[in-house]
């Protein structure tokens, strides 16, 4: 009876230590979320030209190939559309800034940054750098 009672509390132990450690592992990779998830995405829209590549070539080369191809067509791509859309986005900024009243671009600024697909830490980040870099009054005229 005692080698049952000692086995039920040993698993009740594990299960709750196995608990925490998911808690722990999802709360360590919440800001990583989005980026997970392309990955994912990514590695199950090329795993069959993987494959293909596999039947053609060592694995390893395969990888390598699959890096590379992925990087510039993917990857590299991507990276320039963010980088123009960010430098459009100042853009915008800046006109807003010159055009409107101070009340009226934070109110903009704000939809526009709460419509955007971010996580609340980029979201803060941007309304920081927001806040500090438009200018004041006096500045502008």
């Amino acid at each position: 009876m005692e080698g049952n009672i000692n086995k039920s509390h040993g698993n009740g132990l594990v299960l709750i230590l196995l608990a925490f450690s998911i808690l722990a592992l999802v709360w360590l990779f919440t800001p990583f979320i989005a980026y997970l998830f392309l990955s994912l995405l990514i590695c199950i829209s090329t795993y069959s030209s993987f494959l293909n590549l596999s039947q053609k070539y060592s694995k390893n080369r395969a990888a390598i190939l699959m890096t590379l191809l992925v990087t510039t067509l993917l990857i590299l791509p991507l990276g320039y559309i963010l980088l123009v859309s960010g430098i459009e986005f100042t853009t915008l900024i800046n006109k807003l800034q010159n055009d409107f009243q101070m009340s009226e671009i934070s109110r903009i600024t704000d939809e526009i940054i709460m419509g955007l697909p971010l996580s609340d830490s980029i979201r803060e980040f941007l309304d920081s750098c927001l806040l500090y870099t438009s200018p004041s009054p006096r500045d502008r005229g």
